[in-house]
């Protein structure tokens, strides 16, 4: 039922440091005050047939589904008890030329590409507290339109909860100034889809 999907308070995206704000009614869904939600100086929008945010009695009420992948949040929904559960592992993304010598370190990291030049690179990625219920990833490379510039191949995961992972570009170039983003994706079991995990972004200029 959709009143199920409804709903995570906005206290709670506060705590994990998510900048959401709140701008007033925008209609009516059901008698009740449409809310306007800003994620990040950007405004959430929804899909023609998924509950709006609401305002209820001074409180908003968001779809947790909708929220959640704006945030790099799992929500695992669960119908036979009504309930939601959300995840959020802990991703750590890293550029750089490649490991030092003695293996032991990142080379030559950094933030900022010079646009047209071919560069050979490095993504390495530390992760924990990854729920079983993931069993592979990848990562993609898009530009600030959502244009898939590269992909990594898929990696299937041994039940690891934490781990490294090297993702290795070659002859990558970037022909646009602005910002290209690194996205970590984990397919689930349960629907076979990639969701995004975590974001890093790349300059280019």
């Amino acid at each position: 039922m959709k009143a199920k999907k409804i709903a995570i308070v906005i206290s709670l995206f506060t705590c994990l440091n998510v900048g959401i704000s709140y701008a007033g009614a925008a209609g009516k869904f059901k008698d009740l005050d449409i809310a306007s939600i800003f994620f990040n100086g950007r405004e959430l929008s929804f899909k023609q047939d998924d509950v709006p945010a609401l305002n209820v009695d001074g409180t908003v009420l968001v779809p947790v589904e909708a929220i959640a992948e704006k945030a790099n949040l799992l929500a695992i929904p669960d119908p036979d008890s009504g309930t939601t559960k959300l995840y959020k592992p802990n991703v750590h993304m890293i550029f750089g030329l490649g490991e030092s010598k003695d293996g032991k370190g990142i080379r030559d990291l950094f933030g900022k590409v010079k646009k047209g030049v071919p560069i050979d690179f490095s993504v390495f990625v530390q992760v924990d507290n990854l729920i079983p219920a993931i069993r592979s990833v990848k990562l993609d490379m898009v530009d600030s339109a959502g244009n898939k510039v590269v992909s990594s191949k898929e990696y299937v995961l041994p039940g690891k909860e934490d781990f490294w992972y090297t993702w290795e570009l070659n002859h990558v170039v970037l022909n646009y100034t602005g910002k290209y983003t690194v996205r970590f994706l984990g397919k689930l079991d349960s629907d076979n889809t990639y969701h995004v995990l975590s974001e890093k972004n790349l300059v280019c200029e």
